[in-house]
């Protein structure tokens, strides 16, 4: 861009990293001329000789990645550094490159299996010197951006990489305050959780970390305590923090140690002139300590600031999240509280939301999703379409959702969290694996430690792509900080082969891979049976997952998988369909995507009055709704009813559940092939 005359940006600091990782490569640099002009003219005109060509053994994703930093054009260059470091963590969790660097005195330098000469090497170094003035002109912003490169690369911060662990301790209070014994390491905890370069172990992670390390959940987290925790590979580092009193108000100084090294790995220091600003004094430190490590500036920018200013309602919040996740109960209280105290705390307003939503609370989680949106107007534009999109999605706009969050994904294709969510949309609420692959598959390129592993292994499974399971599975042994993430690749890639005993012993390695007691892992141990015809055991694992759902107030969805599960199998013994419990049918009255599966059932066993009365709650919860897809899924219910009068010789209700679907569909999508069956049956009786 400076040989051409035109400005300067971060990309031409990409082209300059380019020139750097193509010299690493091959042992060359890419633009060489006999002089200043030549040189400029080599990098303005001339494409370099392809690295792979240079270099036989590095990998060609590598010389696609350096080509992708020289391109001419800005346009086809790399847009942010993030993409370029997306790329090599892709490029080195699938391959090894083979390139080694090797030198002995008097001899060449290895590169692969090339050796240049001492003497060529002096030729290149005099073939540099010649053009060296226009280190004064043109050249100076490469050699300044190669400088940057290098210092970055033996940065002081050795100690720490992406992806570390890192414990928070308790602060030391200083203050004579009791109120900031636990909650300014509560919220700095949370607040630092936000940093994609350190993993912060908090919440159950924290607390299984703490029984397997000690023994112990009750006391303080000292120095000694965190070095405890992080020994024998618990933990990298650790986080210390102390808050003073330092007039006219607090003054905050926090220090990130490395297990084994002497002294601090990073420092931060941040001041608050009264209790009101506390919270933004943390989130402060937080950036600063994040800068320490090395962390994108760009990732820090896009870390807004808390949404409240209050201690009181963050440590509230902080705990809330950090509930366990099966217990929204528990964690909707908690949210309540922070909400009373600062009745403007727009995240837990979208906290609240998602906790009705998993409670079956359609109604007051669209009240809380519209809150959080109306109180975010003033948060960055990120945050304000995610929740708009949360906002689509307690109205089951889905069609909507996935339009937007198709947007978002354009506007942010760098953040897992959308494209895990808009895969999971096609999975689970529009029954497309196919269309859900690409998004799982790049959530999981992104971010593999916070991606849902079964989510994408499911929408592989779906589609019958076994290899792709078991190359997923070998990418991911690695990955230590995804529980058992092996195994679940095993457990789908047994599934997909239609190989149910695999099945069943994967599911069952499943629960001591990741620490069993899960409802989830539970409900997938039951599932497998239920496919091998263990039905004895299925029995006994669905009643005691009933058991378990009691016992931990846990979610709707988790109530009505064991409770239809156990009817299932009652129709299996006897070949008669029980009435499903009060409480599944309230549980299964919660979702549109319950009444889809119990739609299953029914059609399955000829069921109809469990349908009929879960179908008339939705009715009435969905009164007024204008969404396409909960037209669908009451017309999907609909024929399915209308199919089970027909069986049980009840020509009225069939005739009226068909005259029902057949209206919907006409005005819908008059193409569908139910439709065309729907009225040769309605015909058929007289409609």
């Amino acid at each position: 861009e400076q040989a051409r005359g035109h400005a300067t940006t971060h990309q031409s600091d990409l082209f300059a990293f380019g020139v750097v990782l193509y010299e690493m490569a091959t042992g060359r640099q890419p633009f060489r001329g006999d002089s200043d002009a030549e040189t400029l003219a080599s990098i303005i005109k001339e494409e370099p000789v392809p690295a792979v060509t240079l270099a036989g053994d590095i990998p060609p994703e590598l010389d696609r990645i350096i080509g992708k930093c020289l391109e001419k054009d800005m346009q086809d260059r790399y847009h942010h550094a993030d993409e370029l470091v997306a790329d090599l963590r892709r490029l080195r969790r699938t391959t090894d490159s083979g390139v080694k660097t090797i030198r002995t005195p008097g001899t060449g330098v290895t590169i692969g299996a090339r050796t240049i000469d001492p003497s060529a090497a002096h030729e290149e170094a005099a073939a540099r010197g010649r053009w060296q003035p226009l280190l004064l002109g043109a050249g100076l912003a490469i050699v300044l951006a190669m400088a940057a490169t290098t210092w970055w690369l033996r940065r002081p911060v050795v100690g720490l990489v992406p992806g570390d662990l890192v414990v928070v301790a308790d602060f030391e209070n200083k203050t004579g305050r009791p109120e900031y014994d636990t909650a300014p390491r509560v919220a700095f905890e949370h607040l630092l959780a936000a940093s994609t370069f350190l993993d912060v172990v908090r919440g159950g992670r924290l607390e299984k970390l703490r029984a397997d390390r000690l023994g112990d959940t009750a006391s303080r987290i000292d120095r000694v305590i965190a070095e405890k925790l992080c020994a024998g590979g618990g933990c990298a580092g650790y986080v210390l923090g102390m808050i003073v009193v330092e007039p006219p108000g607090y003054r905050i100084d926090l220090t990130l140690h490395r297990l084994g090294r002497q002294g601090p790995v990073a420092t931060a220091h941040s001041a608050a002139a009264s209790d009101q600003e506390i919270v933004g004094a943390l989130h402060k430190a937080a950036g600063d300590l994040r800068k320490g490590v090395g962390e994108s500036p760009t990732a820090i920018a896009n870390s807004y600031p808390p949404a409240t200013r209050s201690l009181e309602a963050f440590q509230i919040f902080a705990t809330a999240q950090a509930a366990a996740i099966e217990n929204y109960r528990e964690q909707l209280t908690l949210l309540m509280r922070a909400i009373q105290v600062d009745p403007g705390f727009a995240d837990a307003y979208e906290a609240a939301t998602v906790a009705h939503q998993n409670l079956g609370q359609w109604h007051e989680a669209r009240h809380f999703a519209d809150e959080a949106y109306r109180l975010s107007a003033d948060l960055p534009q990120q945050v304000r379409l995610l929740r708009e999109v949360l906002a689509l999605d307690v109205k089951y706009e889905v069609y909507a959702e996935a339009e937007l969050l198709k947007s978002y994904r354009r506007l942010y294709p760098l953040d897992d969290g959308g494209a895990n969510w808009l895969g999971w949309l096609f999975l689970e609420a529009l029954d497309d694996p196919a269309a859900a692959e690409p998004h799982l598959r790049a959530a999981y390129e992104i971010n593999p430690d916070l991606v849902d592993l079964n989510l994408y292994c499911y929408s592989l499974a779906h589609q019958g792509k076994v290899r792709e399971i078991e190359d997923l599975g070998r990418d991911s042994e690695h990955l230590a900080r995804v529980n058992g993430s092996g195994t679940v690749t095993t457990f789908w890639a047994a599934a997909a082969r239609d190989d149910a005993m695999a099945t069943v012993q994967a599911s069952d390695r499943l629960e001591v891979a990741s620490f069993g007691g899960n409802l989830d892992l539970l409900a997938r141990r039951t599932i497998a049976r239920l496919y091998a015809g263990r039905f004895v055991e299925a029995r006994d694992m669905a009643q005691a997952g009933l058991s378990e759902v009691a016992r931990s107030n846990a979610a709707p969805i988790a109530q009505m998988f064991f409770g239809a599960s156990q009817a299932w199998l009652e129709w299996r013994r006897n070949g008669r369909l029980p009435d499903l419990s009060p409480e599944t049918i309230k549980a299964a009255g919660g979702s549109l995507f319950i009444l889809r599966e119990i739609s299953l059932l029914a059609e399955d066993t000829r069921a109809v009055t469990d349908l009929k009365t879960i179908l008339a709650v939705q009715e009435e919860n969905e009164r007024g709704s204008t969404s396409r897809f909960v037209m669908e899924m009451f017309n999907m219910a609909r024929g399915t009813l209308a199919q089970a009068y027909e069986h049980a010789g009840d020509v009225d209700r069939a005739r009226q559940s068909y005259t029902k679907f057949v209206e919907y569909w006409t005005g819908a999508d008059p193409d569908i092939p139910e439709l065309v069956q729907a009225r040769a049956r309605l015909a058929a009786l007289g409609g």
